[in-house]
């Protein structure tokens, strides 16, 4: 008689983001219109390309998950993006 137990897992391939840029790097934007903003990935098959967005002051542009701006009064504002896998910043 011979016993025996298998253990079967998987292993979870990942590939870590490097870094990454933002762009346009500047904007001007109308009273109540949008800009989108486009994120590069290095490298581009990075397994965890979340991003988080904010702004210095939603009382001048607000952000959303998709990195939508939209210009809520006259003023300035930085808005930033910070990624889930190493927290690399974009300003």
């Amino acid at each position: 008689m011979c016993n025996y137990r298998l253990r079967y897992g998987l292993q979870k391939n990942t590939t870590t983001l490097t870094g990454f840029s933002v762009l346009p790097i500047y904007a001007t934007i109308a009273l109540d219109g949008t800009q989108t903003l486009k994120s590069t990935f290095i490298p581009a098959n990075a397994t965890n390309l979340n991003i988080t967005w904010t702004s210095s002051n939603n009382a001048v542009a607000t952000v959303n998950s998709w990195g939508t701006i939209t210009a809520v009064s006259i003023g300035s504002a930085i808005i930033t993006a910070t990624t889930e896998d190493g927290a690399k910043t974009a300003i």
